[in-house]
């Protein structure tokens, strides 16, 4: 028996070396029966047992079958540089072929479809159907690839699938009564890339995809499909079913899948490279919980599937753009197609979070929803609701601006609007953030702030302050304020904020608020890296320490050193480097006080210029609220009456809030009514030299007024009539608040004569006074003020020769 196997094989090895050619032009030419044009081209052939005894391997060399259309797209459907088919030796001894076995070396199969809709594949002609007499039980050779390649490329529907094939074992079992194969696979190979859309880019661009499973395919219908078969997907295990309508052009299919434990960016790097690209700046520590997702290519009008992900997270760290979330657990969504007919396309993609529950910088947030549309703009919808420490903000705001201490916040709120840094179309929160309790810094003044109370709303683009309460030191504030056009103004450069800012006060005390008049504290650049969310934040509260403030101001009680003053009523605006007095009005000493003027904050000093009205105060106690004004004499315990004045003064305080001598200029127009002189130093020196009988340490006088010039520490006098119970004078002259008085005092001779008027009256500066003494007060050595004789009116003459300007 192994002498005839011998002679026979040796037999048809003889056979076949002597008649090769027309062995080859056999094969060729029985394939062509069954092509519809088109070429099947084979290299060389052979015959032995090589490595599948006791199997005959029939061999063939450099195989290529090429479609009648080749010349145009020069496409081969299938070339290879080796194929065997191997036969059973004891069958083909009885006369039977059967292949058991086709073996691809190298094969690279290309399924070519040109744009108007042909295919290379069009050169198979339909298959009969099976006789009636034909075998139960269908025996198909087995098929083996191994380093080979196969593309899919469909220019008629812009697509592109290529796939490189290390090892392929398919094993095929079926029945002619059953049109379903069912094919067992054992695959090995790595993707090219698919691409359904060019412009967006391929999926599963250069990953390997390993596993053994089991497909079916039906011969009539032609749908290929499988149910939960286990694949490794980059080394990540996946569970896939899918659906494939491979007589239908373009082939509709369903693909679905799930799997365990994967990484954000593994998972990611499966994606398009559109999406894969807006993915980048996300990322999820350690893996996501659970993924499942699904491609649907059943609508052919759409380049792009429809691609449905569903994931868990549970308890990671979680980096976008505009924040990093902490112990964040979740359940997402993503869709392309958000609105039914638009199409698969980035603008129609919706990532749906819910619910949401992570932290951010120590502040726990938790949403019932985050939707995040358009990935070309991509724009959200969250709503966020928070209750943390306040201290625990500190981390998200600018510490150079404001920093809390204690208190604690609550935040609900809902945004809408984009995620881009620069894009601020239809952008809006809505909500609010309260605070109890809360005590703050604010940096730049060193201003301290405590038993903070209130509620800021968010309305779209505004931002209100309601009933927001604050303490600073012995002064209480209620506030409410509104802020215009926010996300705007952060993202304008050489932009100020403008603020309408309302504050009642039952006791303001100025004392409480002198930081305002040091210089701003230098910022401290912060090397840590903030989201750009933070840097919003940052933003808006640099744009807070430099916006204008339009106050209106209301306080029952003001305090400024030992001015106490009732019912003020403000207008003014503020801004990081000044105060503009727009209207001030308040009730101080019996009277009233209206004001206007500009404080600025110059790192030298504080410069003012203002412009006062007093009326009817009582002169005794504004000197005493204002230090007696630098003077030495008189002061608040030697001057009485009720006094109204028009101010016009400029100058400056330094940083600790005291007046600066030096500086000051201006006028001083007024009117001293039931005016009082009591132990008057200086006019008690006129006692001593005249009228030695007469009682001047209580002196009552007619209206008193004049305009005194003010110009650094020297107030000019102007010629002025004082009509007292004592005695009637005029002076004028200069006094100095370093070196005290130089006045010139005139005397007339008629108060020689005691008055008999009741009343008392001006006659005027300019009335007939008759023969005088003249006197001259001046500071002595003593550093007392000293009187002497002037009869020459010496003082007079050197004054107005000083005051006379001199000709070049």
């Amino acid at each position: 028996m192994l002498a005839l196997i011998l002679l026979a094989f040796i037999g048809g090895w003889i056979y076949l070396k002597q008649h090769k050619k027309e062995v080859i032009t056999f094969i060729e030419g029985e394939a062509k029966k069954g092509l519809n044009g088109g070429k099947l081209h084979i290299g060389d052939i052979s015959i032995g047992f090589n490595h599948t005894f006791p199997r005959l391997a029939f061999t063939i060399d450099t195989l290529s079958l090429r479609d009648s259309l080749w010349f145009q797209h020069r496409h081969d459907l299938i070339s290879a540089t080796r194929v065997y088919a191997t036969l059973s030796f004891f069958k083909l001894i009885v006369g039977k072929i059967d292949i058991d076995r086709v073996q691809l070396e190298n094969p690279h199969i290309y399924l070519y479809t040109d744009s108007l809709g042909y295919s290379n594949t069009s050169l198979f002609k339909k298959n009969d159907p099976p006789k009636k007499d034909a075998p139960k039980n269908l025996d198909y050779p087995i098929l083996e690839i191994s380093n080979g390649s196969l593309v899919v490329d469909k220019k008629d529907a812009n697509k592109f699938f290529g796939y490189d094939i290390n090892k392929l074992e398919c094993h095929i079992r079926g029945n002619p009564e059953n049109q379903a194969l069912k094919i067992d696979v054992d695959l090995d190979c790595k993707v090219q890339r698919m691409t359904f859309n060019p412009e967006k880019g391929p999926y599963l661009e250069g990953k390997t995809v390993v596993g053994e499973f089991q497909i079916q395919f039906n011969k009539d219908s032609k749908i290929l499909q499988f149910e939960k078969i286990k694949l490794a997907v980059d080394k990540q295990p996946f569970i896939f079913t899918g659906k494939f309508y491979l007589a239908e052009v373009p082939t509709p299919f369903l693909l679905s899948w799930e799997t365990d434990n994967l990484s954000f960016r593994k998972a990611s790097s499966f994606l398009a490279t559109n999406i894969r690209l807006k993915l980048d700046p996300y990322d999820i520590s350690e893996t996501i919980t659970h993924l499942t997702g699904s491609l649907d290519n059943s609508e052919p009008q759409y380049l792009t599937p429809l691609i449905h992900l569903r994931l868990n997270v549970e308890n990671k760290n979680i980096i976008t753009p505009p924040l990093t979330l902490n112990n964040a657990s979740f359940t997402a969504t993503f869709n392309n197609e958000e609105v039914k007919g638009k199409g698969h396309e980035d603008s129609n993609t919706v990532m749906h979070f819910m619910p949401f529950r992570g932290s951010w910088d120590k502040v726990p947030l938790t949403c019932d929803s985050i939707v995040i549309r358009d990935l070309i703009h991509p724009k959200a919808k969250i709503h966020i609701v928070a209750n943390f420490p306040l201290e625990n903000a500190n981390n998200i705001m600018d510490e150079n601006t404001l920093a809390f201490t204690n208190g604690s916040g609550k935040i609900d709120l809902n945004y809408s609007g984009s995620l881009e840094k620069d894009y601020d179309s239809l952008r809006s929160i809505t909500g609010t953030f309260k605070m109890d309790s809360a005590v703050l810094n604010y940096v730049p003044r060193n201003l301290l702030l405590t038993n903070g109370k209130g509620t800021i709303r968010f309305q779209n683009k505004d931002i209100y302050v309601e009933q927001l309460r604050l303490n600073s030191g012995t002064t209480d504030l209620l506030m409410d304020g509104k802020i215009k056009s926010v996300f705007y103004l952060i993202n304008q450069k050489n932009n100020k904020l403008s603020v309408d800012w309302k504050i009642r006060s039952n006791k303001l005390n100025l004392n409480d608020f002198t930081s305002y008049l040091k210089q701003t504290k230098t910022k401290v650049v912060s090397k840590k890296k903030k989201s750009s969310l933070a840097q919003s934040l940052s933003q808006f509260t640099a744009l807070l320490e430099s916006a204008s403030f339009n106050l209106d101001l209301g306080a029952k009680q003001l305090i400024y050193k030992k001015f106490y003053a009732d019912n003020l009523v403000a207008s003014l605006d503020m801004d990081d480097n000044a105060i503009n007095l727009k209207k001030i009005s308040l009730q101080h000493a019996g009277g009233t006080i209206a004001m206007q003027g500009l404080l600025r904050n110059l790192p030298a000093s504080n410069p003012f210029s203002f412009k006062a009205e007093l009326r009817n105060v009582n002169v005794s106690k504004i000197f005493y609220a204002f230090n007696n004004f630098g003077l030495k004499s008189p002061t608040d315990k030697n001057i009485g009456g009720t006094l109204s004045s028009d101010v016009t003064l400029q100058g400056g305080f330094t940083t600790k809030a005291q007046l600066i001598p030096e500086e000051l200029k201006g006028f001083v127009k007024f009117n001293l009514h039931d005016g009082q002189l009591v132990n008057f130093e200086p006019v008690q020196k006129i006692q001593q030299t005249v009228f030695k009988s007469r009682n001047f340490s209580d002196i009552q006088f007619a209206d008193l007024h004049d305009l005194l010039e003010i110009n650094g520490n020297n107030i000019k006098i102007n010629r002025m009539e004082i009509h007292s119970t004592v005695i009637t004078m005029f002076v004028e002259g200069i006094y100095n608040t370093k070196t005290g008085p130089d006045l010139s005092i005139q005397v007339p001779l008629s108060n020689l004569k005691a008055s008999k008027d009741s009343v008392l009256r001006n006659k005027g500066i300019f009335s007939k006074t008759g023969v005088s003494a003249r006197l001259r007060a001046q500071k002595g050595e003593d550093g007392k003020v000293k009187i002497s004789w002037d009869p020459f009116n010496k003082a007079g003459k050197e004054m107005k020769k000083a005051q006379t300007p001199k000709l070049k």
